[in-house]
């Protein structure tokens, strides 16, 4: 299997399931967790992030490899260098349609690289350079509240703070050296308060490091128009949930105090860079921001939590086996649509000549015999290495009169030349067609009731290159 196709599969694979999951989520939480608090679902989203990025990823590539169970046998010797049989379906790779999966990749690269890679790259400029406007705060009333606050919260890393010029709205930075950046705007000690605590929460929970994972999908997985409202939802759930950390057991004055705080700074120009802002500019978030804050909301029940945790965890692994199950269906019938438009259509087999010939080959059973492989009803798909004037052969099948073995098979070059056919063990005699083009597409029909082997045989010559050859091989009885 051609691996930039396999990367690509994996990716639709972690696209699907990660959307299926992401509208589950927010389905089950507006049916069950309605009027609750945020911070469970925020929950479920950053485990949703780490699923997008590490065990979907590594599921798919487990489930997608175990799914084609690939034979090898490798032989040291003049004819046979290697042979693989695989027992799925996989695209026959043409000098075509090779062209297109380099093209599907190529622009999913230049994607990645547009979204992800100058998002990042463009907002660590923005950052440096407000660290280079920018000072450590010296002032003891903001440092004794900053102190105060770690010790509040069990925050064990150092948190500076500093203040700058040229921002509006107060936002943190960093993961493990995180920074509290001040606007030069003075405030009272309340709001003060609100500010650092809200920001401190922020750096405990390592907002910013989940942050830099959404982009980072949303830039792998920029296809995906589902993700973009994950992002957005994800970035306002991470502001909601520090609100209500920040508010816990308040009371509905303290609740207007700091509501108005929000709408303050909401008011100053904002910078647009992914960090963990006080404010957003969002009517429609900042609305909804500004309503849980003032409304309050229930405490979840432990029960729930459990619950609805082990479902989605016992989710996550199904998701991506019905999404594999679901794009290797797609998969087959493309495989299907593609081997019929260039391969399997009335006609094709006029191109190719049928010859015979009569060689007496042995029957029992024999060393060379264990380096057979079996060939049963249905489809086996084949990826076989060969010398120049080598051979590879199939074991044997039974099969009655009416029966047909159709082999459809294409080497790495156009250039190369072997022939593709069957023989007979009953009386020794071979029918076999010559590649054109690199390519054999052909049905041969069965006359005879007797047992009969499919049969490789290079025809570059002895100092001929190596011929890699794949393709199908279909028996029907």
């Amino acid at each position: 299997m051609d691996d930039k196709y396999f990367f690509i599969e994996i990716m639709l694979v972690v696209s699907v399931s990660g959307s299926f999951l992401f509208v589950f989520t927010k389905i089950f939480t507006n049916i069950c967790l309605k009027g609750y608090e945020v911070k469970y679902e925020y929950f479920l989203f950053r485990v949703l992030v780490i699923f997008f990025l590490f065990p979907a990823m590594a599921l798919s590539y487990v489930i997608i490899k175990n799914s084609v169970k690939i034979y090898q046998l490798q032989i040291v010797s003049d004819d046979f260098v290697q042979m693989k049989v695989s027992d799925t379906k996989f695209l026959l790779f043409s000098d075509e349609i090779k062209g297109y999966i380099l093209l599907i990749f190529a622009v999913w690269l230049i994607g990645a690289v547009l979204n992800c890679g100058i998002r990042i790259l463009r907002e660590r400029v923005v950052i440096k350079r407000i660290m280079e406007y920018s000072e450590e705060c010296k002032e003891d009333s903001i440092n004794e509240v900053r102190n105060n606050l770690v010790w509040e919260l069990n925050v064990r890393k150092e948190i500076k703070i500093y203040r700058n010029e040229i921002i509006a709205s107060p936002f943190s930075i960093g993961i493990l050296e995180p920074k509290i950046i001040l606007p030069p705007m003075k405030f009272n000690e309340e709001d003060l308060y609100f500010i650092l605590k809200h920001e401190i929460i922020h750096c405990k929970r390592v907002d910013i490091l989940y942050r830099i994972f959404m982009v980072v999908i949303r830039g792998l997985h920029w296809y995906n128009p589902v993700l973009s409202y994950f992002e957005k939802d994800f970035f306002n759930f991470s502001e909601i949930a520090c609100d209500e950390a920040v508010i816990k057991d308040c009371d509905l004055n303290v609740r207007s105090q700091y509501a108005e705080l929000i709408l303050c700074m909401l008011e100053s120009e904002q910078t647009n860079i992914n960090i963990t802002g006080f404010s957003n500019r969002e009517e429609k978030y900042m609305k909804r921001r500004i309503t849980h804050i003032m409304r309050g909301k229930k405490k979840i029940r432990k029960g729930i939590v459990v619950l609805s945790t082990a479902l989605f965890i016992f989710m996550c692994p199904m998701v991506t086996y019905a999404s594999i199950i679901n794009i290797s269906n797609v998969k087959n019938h493309l495989t299907d649509g593609l081997e019929n438009m260039y391969s399997v259509v009335d006609g094709y087999n006029n191109e190719f000549i049928e010859y015979e010939e009569d060689l007496s080959i042995e029957t029992g059973e024999s060393k060379e015999r264990k380096n057979f492989f079996l060939i049963t009803r249905g489809n086996k798909n084949v990826d076989v290495t060969i010398a120049g004037n080598g051979e590879a052969q199939f074991h044997e099948v039974a099969l009655n009169k009416g029966a047909s073995i159709r082999v459809t098979l294409s080497s790495d070059s156009a250039k190369d030349s072997f022939r593709a056919g069957i023989v007979n063990l009953k009386d020794g005699k071979r029918r076999y067609v010559e590649s054109i083009e690199g390519s054999v597409a052909y049905t041969f029909s069965i006359n005879e009731k007797a047992e009969y082997a499919v049969y490789i045989t290079g025809q570059n010559g002895k100092t001929g290159k190596n011929l890699n050859i794949i393709g199908r091989i279909a028996v029907t009885y």
